[in-house]
């Protein structure tokens, strides 16, 4: 994943992943999702990747307000993420992070899907404390 290789080119930058959630941890009222990427087909929507070393892979990290998500967000089986990708702590190993703006999920149980979508559309968020790639 070329965010992750070379995260200083997208600092600022609004970008467009797929993924699943494989960990979550909450702290200071945000909601931080650690991603597993997952290529998009033309439709926007996550799939496995044909080989489990394609260039598709790697984490991310997905920051959003806690109390803003829908509940039943533990459902989805895939996601679909546009975030802004926030400058980390220089000289501090973490794997990217990305400042939520628009999150469809793809449920596994239905063929619904939700949506979450910031609504101030001036919203930035500092360097992330306390979360870094595993």
């Amino acid at each position: 994943m070329a965010l992750q290789r070379t995260p200083e080119l997208y600092k600022g930058k609004t970008v467009i992943l797929g993924g699943v959630i494989v960990h979550e941890e909450t702290k200071d009222g945000r909601l931080w999702l650690r991603m597993k990427n997952r290529p998009l087909d033309e439709n926007q929507r996550p799939h496995l990747a044909t080989d489990a070393d394609a260039v598709e892979g790697g984490y991310y990290w997905v920051a959003l307000d806690a109390g803003k998500i829908p509940a039943h967000y533990h459902e989805w089986a895939q996601v679909t993420v546009v975030g802004q990708v926030v400058p980390t702590e220089p000289g501090v190993k973490s794997d990217p992070v990305l400042a939520a703006v628009y999150l469809r999920g793809w449920s596994r149980l239905s063929k619904e899907h939700s949506i979450w979508e910031i609504d101030d559309p001036n919203y930035t968020m500092d360097a992330p404390a306390g979360i870094h790639g595993e």
